[in-house]
């Protein structure tokens, strides 16, 4: 029989009753701070424009613009639903990320990573329970951080990029040309990853794909709230009219004034997110500086069961603390 260490076991249970408790305060607090920002932008679109005029020409253009705007929140809705009830699979996210290689290859290169990083902690550890938790975070945690990361790496590419692609269909439009022909300028013209995602669509086009679906396809490959709206002005605009290059411009402009505005938002949030670090590491570098300075002086902390509830409350505070800084300074628009 495996014979376990009682204090390895109190500290054990000390970490999982502090992660329980942890998560049920993080969920309280996401359901506080956390609205929806998809209903507010429902509601702000949704929202009737205030009539000026009593002629009949302009409670026309007033009942039509109000009949797009309802046009336009509904399929938002819709496209917020299925997103809801869509889960992104495996290969969508290897899309997303912008990496060609199969589901296969990204789990075989999950499992050396796995065994690399087990490796490595056995070396510097000689412990094989380290060594396992090495196994379980390099296969499953390490590839999956990477894909986030380049996902919002391309993504953040291809929205520096999207507003310069919608004035050139801007000018093309209003000089005559057709739109598929303006989006066949962006996937000659635009850099990567725009040329490749453009010149998809241009071949889906070929194949019998409309463009509106086309662009849903994209945001799909993409997921940008940006692309979305593009996607629901060319869907709008074929299926009910109106001026496609004024309204492409507008919404050149909108991109633009949230780029500006999350821009501006990191920027004033940097000292927050500064203070939330030092404050995070600030315990780790006192304990590592006591260590050198006084080996043995909290010895107490780490072998004592009361030490062991020290620590977990400590950690339990600390989380609490930094989960609400993350949740004050955490603003998307």
């Amino acid at each position: 029989m495996l014979s376990l260490d009682p204090q390895m076991v109190q500290l054990a249970t000390i970490f999982i009753v502090a992660a329980i408790v942890l998560g049920v305060v993080y969920t309280i607090l996401s359901s506080i701070f956390g609205k929806s920002k998809a209903t507010i932008r429902h509601k702000n679109i949704g929202r009737a424009q205030p009539q000026a005029h009593a002629s009949r020409d302009t409670m026309l253009n007033n009942q039509r613009n109000d009949q797009k705007r309802k046009e336009i929140q509904n399929k938002l809705k819709k496209r917020e639903k299925d997103k809801k009830n869509r889960k992104i699979s495996m290969p969508q996210r290897l899309l997303q990320a912008g990496l060609g290689i199969s589901i296969t290859g990204f789990y075989i290169l999950s499992v050396v990573c796995g065994v690399c990083c087990a490796l490595a902690a056995l070396i510097f550890t000689a412990s094989p329970m380290i060594a396992g938790g090495a196994l379980f975070v390099g296969a499953l945690g390490v590839p999956r951080m990477m894909l986030n990361w380049l996902k919002k790496r391309r993504q953040a590419k291809f929205l520096k990029e999207l507003p310069s692609a919608i004035d050139v269909v801007v000018r093309g439009v209003r000089s005559g040309l057709p739109l598929n022909d303006a989006l066949k300028m962006i996937a000659e013209e635009s850099v990567e990853p725009l040329r490749g995602e453009f010149a998809l669509l241009i071949n889906e086009q070929k194949m019998g794909i409309t463009i509106q679906e086309g662009l849903f396809r994209m945001n799909d490959r993409i997921e940008l709230p940006e692309l979305n709206f593009l996607a629901i002005v060319v869907n709008i605009q074929q299926t009910m009219g109106g001026n496609l290059s004024e309204t492409l411009s507008n919404l050149s402009k909108i991109i633009r004034d949230r780029h500006r505005m999350r821009a501006k938002i990191d920027a004033m949030s940097t000292e927050a997110k500064s203070s939330a670090g030092i404050i995070g590491s600030l315990p780790i570098l006192i304990i590592v500086a006591i260590s050198a300075m006084s080996p043995g002086y909290l010895d107490p902390l780490f072998d004592t069961q009361m030490g062991h509830f020290i620590i977990g409350g400590s950690i339990f505070w600390m989380v609490c603390g930094i989960l609400v800084m993350r949740q004050m300074i955490n603003m998307k628009i």
